[in-house]
């Protein structure tokens, strides 16, 4: 558990309370500043220039989507402050060979109904891919098995939770499910432990941890995301003392 909150890093944070810190700026230049963390939880860029047209009002594409070299290097450097035989979640078929982890296993995110996509094919997409691993910085303990069947439990690889729909996802245009983020957590780490999500968005990920009881840092490189992803945090802390729940 880190024991100073939020982390003093010589960075100011743009949010703070006692278990959320969100970091505006470039993952690249603020991870390499971090203290150690638990589990690595990301959905990062996948490189492919995405913006939906199913939404009335579109969202503008994501920085850093032309390419998957932001991606990958925010992933390598988030690596370097992950506690040893610590999981670590991608979501998107990032490449990740050559990094100090276990052989990735390919989850399945069920998402219930398939997307729009291309109308012009027969099959529409209802699934997206998570690759889970652990980071074993040695090669020799990676070739001897260490790091294999770390979870608790041993679940199915097929997760199924519902996408949110077109009119849901207002906050960002990759938008995850907060109840398969909080399966995640849960699975990979234990109350009070730190997760970490270089590319935060709008701050699901957070929202999953403060639910999990968990502690979350967040780094997003756009600062709407950031305010959004302050916003929601703040309004579930409020709502959590209210009910005496933090």
């Amino acid at each position: 558990m880190i024991k100073t909150w939020p982390p003093d890093i010589g960075v100011k944070p743009y949010y703070a309370d006692n278990q959320i810190t969100i970091y505006h700026g470039d993952c690249r230049d603020i991870l390499p500043k971090l203290p150690k963390v638990d589990l690595v939880l990301t959905d990062p860029p996948y490189g492919v220039g995405y913006r939906s047209n199913a939404r009335l009002e579109k969202m503008d594409k994501i920085i850093g989507d032309d390419s998957v070299d932001i991606a990958v290097t925010g992933i390598t450097m988030a690596l370097a402050v992950l506690k040893n035989n610590r999981h670590i979640y991608v979501f998107g078929k990032i490449p990740l060979g050559g990094l100090p982890i276990t052989e990735p296993v390919e989850l399945i995110w069920d998402k219930t109904t398939p997307s729009k996509g291309n109308m012009s094919s027969t099959y529409g997409i209802s699934h997206e891919y998570i690759q889970f691993s652990t980071y074993v910085p040695s090669q020799a303990n990676r070739k001897r098995g260490d790091g294999r069947l770390a979870t608790r439990l041993r679940r199915g690889s097929v997760l199924r939770y519902p996408r949110l729909n077109s009119r849901a996802v207002s906050n960002h245009p990759t938008e995850k499910p907060i109840p398969l983020l909080r399966e995640l957590i849960e699975s990979s780490s234990m109350l009070g432990e730190t997760v970490l999500d270089p590319f935060v968005g709008a701050g699901s990920t957070l929202l999953a941890a403060l639910l999990e009881n968990r502690r979350c840092i967040g780094i997003e490189i756009e600062e709407k995301y950031c305010e959004i992803a302050a916003n929601r945090c703040a309004a579930e802390t409020v709502s959590r003392i209210r009910k005496g729940e933090y």
